[in-house]
């Protein structure tokens, strides 16, 4: 991840910010647009994630002593937010059989898609095996 670290609380704080960046991008945030306008007219309504949508995670240190910078140091940056999205649609994937491919990824976009999906004919097939829905915390 990077060089000597200097101040590790920094780089837990870009690594994890990035994470939750990428989580909101993937999972909430939504900028609709009408006609070419935006019509999100608040924060309220663009639903940025709060400490009680984040998962448990944790930072992971990887030491390597090959930055371009004094003492070997790299950039940390908020790389997090790049794979966060793309590995959140993988697992949807893996859980579901279908692609999505639209962000953010929501029940009411991803429900139509499971209609006849590998997902629907199996909880056909064994409906013991339906999950309860999760109500939204409030």
């Amino acid at each position: 991840m990077s060089g000597p670290s200097s101040t590790r609380c920094y780089i837990a704080g870009q690594v994890e910010g990035g994470m939750i960046q990428g989580f909101g991008f993937a999972m909430s945030e939504d900028l609709a647009a009408e006609d070419g306008k935006i019509v999100t007219a608040n924060l309220g309504e663009y639903k940025l994630p709060n400490i009680r949508d984040i998962p448990a995670h944790e930072t992971l240190y990887v030491r390597d002593h090959t930055g371009p910078g004094p003492f070997q140091a790299k950039q940390i940056g908020e790389h997090g937010a790049i794979p966060t999205a793309a590995a959140i649609a993988n697992a949807v994937y893996d859980a579901i059989g279908v692609q999505i491919t639209d962000l953010p990824i929501t029940a009411e976009r991803s429900s139509p898609l499971c209609a006849n999906g590998p997902l629907h004919s199996c909880l056909k097939r064994h409906p013991q095996n339906r999950f309860p829905v999760r109500q939204p915390r409030t």
